[in-house]
This record gives C-alpha cells, structure tokens and sequence, in this order.
C-alpha cells in the first residue's frame, strides 16, 4: 500500500483567469514590499546611532556575543533531539506491537 500527497484543493469554479489575477496580484505585492524594504535600508540612517551603540554593546563582551550567534544552532540541535527520541519511541511501540 503506498501513500499518496493530496493536492492543494483548486478553486476549479472560479477558472484560470482568477488563479493567474491572484498570482499576479501576490507577486506585486512581494515586489512591492521588497522595494520598501530597500528603500528603508538604503535611507536608514537615523538608525545609525542606535544600532551603534548595540554594536559596541556586544563588541564589548565577546563572550555574550558568540552565545547570542550561537543560540539559534544550539534550539535547532534541541529540536532535531526531541524528534529523534520522538521516532525512536514510536518506533520502539510499533516493535512490541
């Protein structure tokens, strides 16, 4: 027996023409956020005194700042941890079964 992906339910009564109007329409959106987004950082400097002081906060103390770059590897191994014993219990109740 093999197990099959359903597929993403399609608005077949609404036809081609919306489908392609609501992809057009998304995409302009992501370019138009794209475009502020970049239009923010390249006139964002205003932002150049407190980002500077963050700057120098963690330059000061090396060892907060490797923890802070550290952190989000350290959460993903956690995560990958509790997964992995997660299947090894299934796994050990579907032997005994």
């Amino acid at each position: 027996m093999s197990i099959g992906i359903a597929p993403p339910p399609q608005p077949r009564h609404l036809g081609a023409k919306f489908r392609w109007g609501y992809f057009v329409a998304q995409n302009l959106i992501a370019v138009a956020l794209a475009v502020g987004v970049y239009w923010f950082v390249a006139h964002a400097s205003f932002l150049d005194g407190p980002v500077g002081s963050i700057a120098d906060f963690f330059l000061a103390r090396p060892a907060l700042m490797s923890f802070t770059a550290a952190l989000p590897l350290v959460v993903t191994v956690m995560i990958g941890v509790a997964y992995a014993r997660r299947g090894a219990r299934r796994r050990r109740l579907a032997a005994r079964e």
